[in-house]
């Protein structure tokens, strides 16, 4: 299945699929990262996909719904890279990117400078 299909199917569970309104708990593809949460070791998981240069997180259903935007972002901060359209991207606008995902809170960077 192409991953973005993937993507939109689970957006399809999120927001058309599911009766009501599930609380306390979360969806299923929610699971490894409410773990992560509740063990304080989210940024070392952002971290594993992040450092994933075979993409196998990208693969495996319960860390894809995360995995697949952090690789399309890398891929897409690195073809701007090789095009030369980094260096048009100022540094405000760098640091409100990385404000984002709370990079600094993460010890997380989305931009290498």
């Amino acid at each position: 299945m192409d991953v973005y299909q993937w993507m939109e199917d689970v957006r399809d569970i999120v927001n058309y699929r599911e009766v009501g309104f599930e609380e306390p708990e979360c969806l299923e593809v929610w699971n490894k990262f409410k773990e992560a949460l509740d063990t304080h070791t989210l940024s070392n998981l952002l971290n594993l996909i992040i450092n994933d240069s075979q993409y196998i997180y990208c693969f495996q259903e319960e860390y894809a719904v995360v995995a697949i935007p952090i690789k399309r972002m890398q891929l897409t901060i690195a073809d701007l890279g090789n095009n030369g359209c980094l260096p048009l991207i100022t540094l405000n606008r760098k640091e409100y990117a990385n404000s984002i995902i709370k990079g600094a809170e993460r010890n997380i960077n989305i931009f290498n400078f």
